[in-house]
């Protein structure tokens, strides 16, 4: 047995689906349509019986019998006579005058006979064989008299049979035209759709750069469209960044390991000499630190990303917190005649995880050391607001390089106005790593030529 499979195509689904949805209207329309139409047909002919019936009485009293046979077969009207039916008959249902159309030879009196007439009653004779039907009024004339009049169904059923006829002709080049339509309209609405497939085709084969064409209508799959290609930049961006990372991560590692290498050369080649070796030695612990440091801060960075990072929060002083910070770094800035002034209240308290806190302030207070010319200031300040504290860093540096602003928060990212400068480049990464980690965020709030200010905002 063979099984009828949709085609999974959307365009094809949805050109069957609505085609068959307008059929099914179009033959309930139909529906609906025959039974009023016939309704209505059926309604004209019991009115033009109940005419013709009042036509008949006045002339059967006024002309009587005979009169009334000569008014039947000469000036009944034309456009009924072949339709209308009539019978005069006795109390007794003893048919005295009846008057048959050819169409309706199937009729035979007897079946009026056998059913007692009763004044304004409505009676109706089918016949499967010539497929039409009679309807029959009654009515009396005198005491003694009844008069019966019916008319065929066959003009009814003519207009009802051309109006099916009408509808099967039209339902074929509806169905076919529909399919065009629908078909044309599928391909030009899910054409964007399209568009987005073949880019992820073109992505696969390598072409990062491709975009998803935009129609322009600001509907829909014009917004999906626009969020696609802004999410390929964003992917692009992110690669390049990765690549970019690994490159500097790659020289960044190249250097102290030529060093640990380099040493260890010297140490061996120099192995009498005890002291030469020691600090060969020494040197190289001090390079495997650095790289350690490195692959530990990524490692940091990367945990506090994907929501790893282990705290261990309390209910701590702001104060207790960043003191320590300030007062070793006072020391390191006082080799450049560099000064730092706190203004932070003790009674401000934050839950937080405390070393992880004053990691991210150091780095930050480090790098305005580095970056501040001699003779130069830094402020550290706090205050809290409403649910929340704001920590800024203030310097009088040579600040932040308009280019650099949107990129001073990535990995290994290095200024090259300030590639002369000592550092890793993962400073800034992993402040905004552990700020996030607690739920907060820290920016760069200040940025001209007399300095930078970060800020610092944590939950309190």
């Amino acid at each position: 047995m063979i099984k009828f499979k949709l085609p999974k195509t959307i365009g094809i689904r949805l050109t069957l689906w609505f085609t068959i949805l307008l059929l099914i209207c179009q033959i309930i329309f139909f529906c609906t349509t025959y039974f009023f139409l016939s309704n209505i047909l059926q309604k004209r002919d019991f009115n033009d019986i109940l005419t013709e019936t009042s036509e008949i009485k006045a002339e059967f009293k006024a002309e009587g019998l005979e009169g009334f046979y000569t008014f039947v077969n000469y000036h009944l009207s034309s456009r009924l006579k072949e339709l209308i039916f009539i019978r005069i008959a006795t109390d007794k249902n003893k048919t005295l005058f009846k008057f048959y159309p050819k169409s309706s030879g199937w009729f035979k009196t007897e079946m009026l006979e056998s059913r007692e007439p009763h004044h304004g009653n409505w009676m109706s004779f089918s016949s499967e064989k010539f497929n039409e039907e009679i309807n029959i009024y009654t009515e009396n004339v005198g005491s003694d008299m009844y008069i019966q009049v019916g008319m065929n169904s066959s003009r009814r059923d003519s207009i009802l049979y051309q109006f099916k006829k009408l509808f099967i002709i039209w339902i074929s080049p509806f169905v076919l035209f529909s399919l065009v339509f629908i078909a044309f309209f599928s391909v030009k609405f899910l054409q964007p759709v399209r568009n987005i497939i073949n880019t992820v085709k073109s992505i696969e084969l390598g072409k990062m750069d491709s975009r998803v064409p935009r129609t322009w209508r600001n509907d829909e799959l014009d917004e999906l469209a626009g969020l696609f290609n802004q999410m390929l930049e964003k992917i692009e961006s992110l690669i390049n960044g990765m690549k970019e990372s690994l490159d500097n991560t790659a020289h960044d590692l190249r250097t102290p390991l030529t060093r640990l290498r380099n040493m260890s050369e010297k140490a061996l080649q120099n192995y009498p000499d005890q002291q030469l070796g020691r600090e060969a030695h020494e040197n190289a612990i001090e390079e495997s630190e650095r790289i350690l440091k490195i692959l530990e801060t990524i490692m940091n960075i990367a945990e506090a990303e994907n929501g790893i990072m282990e705290l261990s929060c309390e209910l701590k002083d702001l104060y207790e917190i960043v003191y320590p910070v300030y007062d070793l770094y006072q020391y390191i800035a006082e080799t450049k005649n560099i000064s730092i002034e706190m203004d932070i209240k003790k009674g401000t308290k934050i839950f937080a995880d405390p070393e992880k806190i004053s990691q991210a302030l150091a780095n930050i207070i480090d790098n305005a050391v580095k970056f501040t010319p001699e003779n130069g200031k830094i402020f550290l300040t706090a205050e809290k607001n409403n649910n929340h504290v704001e920590i800024s860093v203030e310097d009088t540096g040579t600040g932040v390089d308009e280019n650099d602003e949107q990129k001073i928060f990535e990995r290994l990212y290095r200024s090259k106005k300030n590639s002369d400068i000592k550092g890793l480049g993962l400073g800034l990464s992993l402040v905004e790593a552990i700020v996030k980690a607690h739920n907060g965020k820290v920016f760069l709030d200040k940025n001209s030529s007399t300095g930078a200010v970060f800020k610092i905002i944590l939950p309190s």
